[in-house]
């Protein structure tokens, strides 16, 4: 536990935080780790410490062993919804936060008053959310990983979307148009490689599509100057083309049910769009655990029985506090 304390902190101080034990005894622990390994692991960089080579090869097998032990320990030969009491870390858009995650937190209220839900961003790639990051399960686009379980839950359609009162736009979006105007821009986030990686249709495919995805954080981001304006939230985007000559492209549910509230129109894209498979992700270790397999079931019967019924995105005003806790930015 001392040394992936100290390999995700690189700090003895707050391993120490982490771990509940004192800077000396982690200090001791420290040295007793660079004597077994014959390396110092962690090397001073200014103020800050930086890992070894070496120790940035145990990052991923010490995750392993601590997330086999935590298992072991957790690990139940059945599981009760009713009288458990368990916590769970969901990772998703905050786009899917809006379209699930209430009616998942109304149902673990009504069958599990035990089972807590901390959801976050999706801000990182699937492995290292479910890794590093400790993420029981995490919802983003379908792609195939190895040594990661999956299960496709819904497809979403992507549409265009421009202001109601665009002085450019009437009843025809045609790919001239487009092209001419302002783009909204999402910021890249890990589920848009997945549409540029379904190279369907003509490289203008891929030119037109990479316009409307914002780059990724080590690219220039003067290098497509009609990337106008980037955010990093689909919900945003239907309020930010409000009143402005931006186009954007958003999930369909999303863009019909703020089409009124925005004052927005509504197009099909003028060239081809590939779906975006919704899917959940979650690791091996998890896969035979009785406490997952339930968590698992619960969010498919909520998106069947979203897309059965056709449900609102938008959530109630009651929320279980003894449930739901959201951490990050929506």
């Amino acid at each position: 536990m001392a040394l992936d304390a100290l390999l995700h902190t690189r700090s003895v101080t707050k391993a120490g935080e982490q771990l509940n034990l004192t800077q000396s005894a982690v200090s001791a622990e420290l040295r007793r780790l660079r004597r077994m390994f014959d390396d110092e692991l962690l090397t001073r960089v200014g103020r800050h410490y930086e890992l070894t080579p070496l120790a940035q090869t145990l990052i991923e097998p010490v995750e392993d062993v601590v997330a086999r032990v935590r298992r072991t320990i957790e690990h139940r030969v059945t599981f009760d919804p009713a009288v458990a009491s368990r916590r769970f870390s969901l990772v998703m858009s905050d786009y899917t936060m809006l379209r699930i995650l209430q009616p998942a937190v109304r149902r673990a209220a009504a069958h599990a008053p035990g089972v807590g839900i901390e959801a976050r961003q999706l801000n990182d790639l699937v492995p290292r959310m479910l890794g590093q990051h400790g993420a029981d399960l995490v919802i983003g686009a379908g792609v195939d990983m190895d040594g990661i379980h999956s299960q496709r839950l819904s497809t979403e359609r992507f549409v265009c979307i421009v202001s109601a009162d665009n002085p450019d736009v009437g009843d025809e979006l045609p790919l001239s148009l487009l092209e001419s105007l302002p783009h909204l821009a999402i910021a890249w986030q890990p589920w848009m490689s997945a549409l540029l990686a379904q190279k369907r249709g003509t490289g203008s495919l891929i030119s037109e599509l990479s316009t409307f995805l914002g780059p990724r954080p080590a690219e220039d981001r003067c290098a497509d100057r009609r990337r106008d304006v980037v955010a990093d939230s689909l919900m945003l985007a239907p309020f930010l083309v409000q009143g402005t000559r931006l186009v954007g492209l958003v999930p369909e549910r999303l863009a019909h049910h703020f089409r009124d509230v925005a004052d927005l129109k509504v197009f099909e894209p003028p060239f081809p769009m590939p779906e975006l498979h919704e899917t959940m992700y979650w690791s091996d270790l998890a896969h035979t655990d009785p406490a997952h397999v339930w968590l698992r079931q619960m969010i498919a019967d909520v998106t069947a029985d979203e897309a059965d019924t056709g449900s609102s995105l938008l959530p109630g005003r009651e929320a279980d506090d003894r449930v739901l806790s959201v951490v990050g930015a929506l």
